[in-house]
C-alpha cells in the first residue's frame, strides 16, 4: 500500500537524487547536479528592471531558459536581449551546445525568433492559446 501526499524539500531532494543516480547508470558518466544561472538588471536605486532564470545541465550540454521578464517600461529597449545573451555567453563558456525554452503566443515568440531560436514543437492550450517550444544551437 502507498500514500500520495505533498512532498517535503528533503523528499524532493531524495527523488531528484534517485533520478540522477538512475541517469548516471544509463549514461555511464558522473553527473553534475543542474545549476541555476540567473542575471538581474536593476537601476541605480536597486529597482529590478528585469531578470532571467535558467537551468544549466552539464551532462546534457544544454541551458534551459526558465524565466525571462522585463518591466513594461523597458520592453523594446534591448534589455531582454542583453539578459538573454549574457546567459547564452555563460552557457557557451560551459561548453553548452543548445539552449531551449517555452513561451506562449501572447508572450515572446517573435522576440526569441529574432534572437535565433526556432520552434521545435507546439501544444494547444490553455483555450485559444498556443505554447511554443523553441531551441537555439549555441
Amino acid at each position: 500500500m502507498y500514500c500520495i501526499a505533498e512532498g517535503s524539500p528533503e523528499q524532493l531532494d531524495y527523488v531528484a537524487k534517485g533520478l540522477i543516480d538512475f541517469n548516471q547508470k544509463q549514461l555511464g558518466t558522473s553527473l553534475v547536479t543542474p545549476e541555476k544561472v540567473t542575471r538581474i538588471a536593476s537601476d541605480e536605486n536597486g529597482k529590478v528592471l528585469g531578470g532571467i532564470v535558467c537551468t544549466h545541465t552539464p551532462i546534457l550540454d544544454n541551458l534551459s531558459v526558465d524565466i525571462l521578464w522585463v518591466a513594461d517600461e523597458y520592453r523594446g529597449t534591448g534589455l531582454g536581449s542583453v539578459l538573454l545573451h549574457s546567459v547564452e555567453d555563460y552557457a557557451r563558456q560551459q561548453s553548452c551546445i543548445l539552449a531551449h525554452l517555452e513561451t506562449m503566443d501572447f508572450q515572446a515568440k517573435d522576440f526569441y525568433t529574432k534572437q535565433g531560436y526556432s520552434i521545435f514543437g507546439t501544444l494547444e492550450g490553455p483555450p485559444n492559446h498556443t505554447r511554443y517550444f523553441m531551441k537555439k544551437e549555441l
